[in-house]
């Protein structure tokens, strides 16, 4: 399996135009997998990004200032999610899946810009 995979550091996508056009950058790039970070969303926005994606999206949500990571999934692509963790601050979702019978975990995490706050996160269970 070869999996086409794209880590974007997004600093907020609450503005439409600016959502749309990187959704639209990406369906041309043909990633199965897509993770952001900085999302700066909240649980209302979910349906509206999701259907504007066209395909499944998982969300560990911020606030619409601050934090949250998403990862997108082509929607051409066939998979089955086994578990989906995520954590309650929008630091992290662990997606636990399988692609064409194989078996992979995707991590995708925002970490704080504070070195104690790092520290804190990495520990924290």
């Amino acid at each position: 399996m070869n999996l086409k995979l794209q880590s974007l550091n997004v600093k907020g996508l609450n503005k439409s135009i600016k959502r749309r056009s990187i959704f639209r950058w990406l369906h041309n790039q043909k990633h199965h997998f897509v993770f952001f970070q900085e999302m700066h969303c909240t649980k209302e926005c979910t349906q509206l990004w999701e259907a504007e994606w066209g395909g499944k999206v998982f969300f560990s949500h911020g606030s619409s200032q601050s934090k949250g990571v998403m990862t997108l999934v082509n929607p051409k692509l066939d998979f089955k999610i086994e578990k989906c963790i995520t954590d309650k601050n929008g630091r992290f979702i662990i997606l636990d899946l399988v692609v064409d019978e194989s078996h992979i975990v995707l991590v995708n995490i925002y970490a704080p810009n504070d070195a104690n706050q790092q520290i804190t996160f990495l520990k924290d269970p």
